[in-house]
């Protein structure tokens, strides 16, 4: 493969795919402060994610992008707030996992995961 192979093969990331490694490693973080138990709804692994979306028609990646956008913020969000929460913690640190678990569901199926 020459290095023009390896250009042409490049897909430009918007700044939504971008996050993504980042919600997910919030999200590992939040769950280890949720109690044992805590339901969870079954989310595409990340690279799996990532090629779906490379894969995925425009108007699939718009929604896929301003749900992103709405993941990252919350998970930047809640994460700074639990920093200096109190014995609340294990609650609020479900919350978000259960949104962002959520929020990752959903850009799966929007790239046909």
């Amino acid at each position: 493969m020459t290095a023009q192979d390896h250009i042409t093969n490049r897909t430009a990331e918007t700044p939504e795919l971008e996050q993504i490694p980042q919600i997910y490693a919030i999200l590992e973080i939040v769950e280890q402060m949720t109690p044992d138990g805590t339901g969870h709804v079954a989310i595409p692994d990340e690279p799996v994610l990532r090629d779906a979306y490379v894969r995925a028609p425009g108007i699939a990646r718009k929604s896929f992008d301003t749900i992103a956008a709405d993941a990252a913020r919350a998970a930047a969000g809640g994460a700074q707030k639990l920093l200096g929460a109190d014995e609340t913690r294990s609650a609020a640190a479900g919350r978000l996992a259960h949104h962002l678990r959520g929020r990752l569901f959903h850009l799966g199926s929007i790239v046909g995961l």
